[in-house]
């Protein structure tokens, strides 16, 4: 579903200049219209000449931080705003100066709280905003996972500066632009736009010695709110060329040190026929160039009604081989081994389609058993390396990434050397990971992890170093070195080097910084390139352009 912002009920926006009409079948919720996307039409939005939008030119920063699901968050949060007449623009990570604030009033945070530094830097950005004077939003997962907000939020909020957002709901799209109006015009924000405490529940733990997990289980953020909001396909994207969908919302897992459900609640997955409309209509789309399946546990689609995501890629990968002219990609993002482990067959079928990156994220957390049942993951390490082997052996070039903890409550030395033993001395069949995130230990407040007995400060910096030793030392970049791919222009790099401003990515998800030879051809978003692999940095692979295309090819390796 598309959206358009409804003023005295008139329909005020349109979407990148497209000019058509509304048809399908609609419903209203309060003053947001929106329509159904199984009835997809080729949307706009004609205002009447005497509707006004409500944000009409308010300039609106988007922040974004953390994994794909925020990410896709984003892109709805600016689209219902854009289609209210807002004007978007996209951080790059910085922080919001007064002379940067002077072309922004409105800094909206989707905020991340899967570590410490995360969450204090995303209330960095709340406190920079506060002192440029704008107004700031807080939203994503940092303010949904406490039960209360702080005096001096509290305080920015009632000096009408501060809104601060829950559980992402419809209602709070329909509700946002006129909260957005208030606050521009310095109206008075009521309580009811604070963050209300949640309620709290506690679940008994299936694992001996293991505290009982506070429950993530909010009245808020479960049976009491649906995923209406996941059905909306952005007309506004971060990066125009890529749609990210979300699966669905929350976390089927229980992890001690883990505030995800604590912020996300419990898995409740997009619909089948939803996510598939909504993939039609990204396949259709002649601006999207690549699709991301996302979510907090991507794969867990459907173990919240007792199915499995069999179902949902048998129906995608028809979807990708039938109605996908201009050969766009699909990539799966960050699932849990739990998910995957048992139902490896229906991944490697799907993960064989030519139009499916052959890249999987599995973070496996830590090599001892001992940590992993500490941390209450539901598998051991014996079964994980099982799975991943049997998948690599399935697909030879598949890009497996993982992450690692260091410094886990009661890590002792041997713990950590197992961990350690992932990444060094392997055996010809074991799995091999492009890709390794290494976090150090930060407690969590409200997780049972954050009562056990801690390992010393000290000792974790000294693991973590060691650990990014080793891994780096794992890495084979070089056995790509000479290889040709062809492949998408993606991105604009964020650091440009040595004339490499776009990367894309391989047919595995390396990421490809682009080069090229001739200074005076020119590069753009969503075009495509034949590429040699000249060399290597410890994030990237240099690829010069030895070809260029006119037209969408297969992102493939030619030779």
């Amino acid at each position: 579903m598309h959206y358009s912002h409804s003023i005295n009920q008139r329909v005020t926006t349109c979407s990148r200049g497209r000019v058509g009409s509304l048809v399908g079948s609609t419903k209203k919720i309060d003053n947001l219209k929106l329509m159904d996307i199984e009835d997809r039409a080729t949307l706009a939005f004609v205002p009447p000449q005497s509707a006004i939008p409500l944000l009409a030119n308010v300039r609106v920063m988007m922040v974004t931080m953390g994994c794909g699901h925020n990410a896709a968050e984003s892109d709805i949060i600016a689209s219902a705003l854009q289609t209210a007449g807002a004007l978007i623009t996209h951080s790059n990570g910085k922080y919001i100066t007064p002379e940067g604030a002077k072309d922004v009033d409105v800094l909206y945070i989707t905020s991340c709280t899967v570590k410490n530094p995360s969450e204090d830097k995303a209330f960095v950005h709340v406190q920079k905003g506060l002192e440029a004077g704008v107004v700031v939003v807080l939203g994503g997962c940092v303010p949904q996972s406490y039960g209360a907000v702080n005096d001096e939020l509290r305080r920015a909020s009632a000096s009408k500066q501060l809104i601060i957002s829950g559980v992402l709901t419809q209602q709070w799209l329909a509700d946002l632009p006129r909260l957005l109006r208030e606050a521009i015009d310095l109206h008075t924000l009521s309580d009811s736009h604070l963050l209300q405490p949640a309620l709290r529940m506690t679940q008994p733990s299936d694992k001996i010695g293991v505290p009982a997990a506070i429950s993530y289980v909010t009245k808020e953020a479960t049976k009491d709110i649906n995923v209406e909001y996941l059905k909306c396909t952005p007309i506004h994207r971060a990066n125009p060329i890529i749609d990210i969908i979300a699966t669905g919302s929350g976390c089927m897992g229980s992890c001690t040190y883990c505030k995800t459900c604590h912020s996300r609640g419990r898995l409740r997955s997009v619909p089948l026929d939803t996510l598939l409309a909504r993939i039609r209509s990204s396949l259709a789309d002649p601006v999207i160039r690549e699709l991301w399946l996302t979510g907090e546990d991507t794969l867990a689609w459907g173990r919240d009604s007792g199915t499995t995501f069999a179902a949902l890629l048998q129906e995608i990968q028809k979807l990708l081989e039938t109605e996908n002219p201009t050969h766009k990609m699909l990539k799966i993002g960050m699932t849990d081994p739990d998910s995957v482990i048992n139902q490896e067959d229906s991944l490697i079928s799907f993960m064989q389609c030519k139009y499916v990156y052959k890249f999987l994220h599995l973070p496996v957390q830590s090599g001892s058993d001992r940590i992993l049942t500490l941390m209450r993951r539901h598998y051991d390490i014996g079964t994980f390396l099982a799975s991943c082997s049997k998948l690599q052996s399935a697909i030879p070039d598949l890009c497996l990434d993982t992450d690692i903890i260091c410094g886990f409550p009661g890590e002792t030395d041997e713990d950590h050397a197992q961990s350690l033993n992932l990444f060094r001395n392997l055996s010809k069949d074991a799995p091999r990971f492009q890709v390794v995130n290494i976090t150090q230990y930060y407690a969590r407040k409200n997780t049972p992890a954050a009562s056990m007995e801690q390992v010393p400060a000290s000792k974790k910096r000294e693991r973590t170093r060691e650990m990014s030793e080793v891994v780096k030392g794992s890495f084979r970049r070089d056995q790509y070195h000479g290889q040709v791919h062809d492949i998408m222009v993606l991105e604009k790099l964020q650091t440009e080097g040595h004339g490499r401003k776009y990367g894309g990515k391989t047919y595995n998800n390396i990421t490809v910084a682009i080069e090229i030879d001739d200074q005076a051809a020119s590069l753009e978003l969503g075009t495509y390139v034949r590429v040699r692999i000249i060399g290597s940095t410890k994030v990237a692979l240099i690829g010069l352009v030895i070809a260029y295309y006119d037209s969408p090819v297969i992102v493939r390796r030619v030779e």
